[in-house]
């Protein structure tokens, strides 16, 4: 009988290749300069679900910040100082090693203005304590939380007096289409409405539509944000 060749782990795959981001392209929704860039693994979950002693999350994380800090310097030269955030896992705040890796591999770089982490906003609300308290933690390491995907989860948020987080993306669900839908433009105007009595921003994701972006943006809407793109 023939020997089964040896599975292949994640993690080989994830160390033989450097990680590739994905980025969305965040622009001021008034002038529509570019605003900020937001960064995503291309190749699946890299920090969830992986278990592997002789790579544990902290190094996986490494390489991935690396690569972000190499993009941004990258996209400092073409466009000057720009907001960068990267995508990641409620699992990732779980590891304390690998948010001390983050912190420690922040550029100290005078256009450097900060790091902005977005986080699922039904991941966040069904652990809205843990990431509320990691909010509060990481603002004074130049690091702020953005809630992205935001539809209904802006109701639970609503309670929040202390609101901690820097950015609500609106969920492109409710942003496609909803210049000739009211029921997605008034959604869209109470997570705005929410978002300014909190002093947060709020970016709309996957504009698509002229109509749609000026619906939006006479709602105050204060960025959107393009399709990704490859780095």
């Amino acid at each position: 009988a023939k020997t089964a060749p040896p599975a292949i782990q994640r993690t080989e795959v994830f160390n033989a290749h450097p990680p590739e981001l994905r980025y969305q392209a965040k622009r001021d929704a008034r002038t529509l300069a570019l605003s900020g860039a937001a960064a995503r693994v291309a190749a699946g979950d890299w920090s969830e679900g992986i278990e592997d002693q002789s790579d544990p999350r902290s190094a996986r994380s490494a390489r991935v910040l690396a690569r972000l800090i190499e993009d941004w310097r990258a996209l400092l030269a073409p466009h000057g100082a720009i907001e960068i955030a990267i995508e990641l896992p409620i699992a990732f705040f779980r590891d304390p090693e690998a948010i001390a890796a983050l912190c420690r591999r922040l550029p100290d770089h005078p256009s450097f203005a900060g790091l902005i982490i977005e986080i699922n906003a039904a991941a966040a609300v069904r652990e809205l304590g843990l990431v509320r308290a990691l909010a509060k933690q990481l603002r004074f390491r130049n690091i702020a939380i953005s809630l992205k995907d935001v539809g209904d989860e802006w109701l639970p948020l609503s309670k929040v007096h202390d609101f901690p987080f820097v950015e609500l993306k609106i969920d492109r669900r409710l942003v496609a289409g909803c210049a000739h839908d009211r029921w997605k433009l008034t959604t869209c105007r109470h997570i705005i409405d929410f978002a300014d009595g909190m002093g947060a921003r709020t970016v709309a994701e996957g504009v698509e539509d002229r109509d749609d972006f000026i619906a939006l943006r006479e709602l105050g809407v204060a960025h959107h944000a393009a399709e990704d793109g490859r780095a």
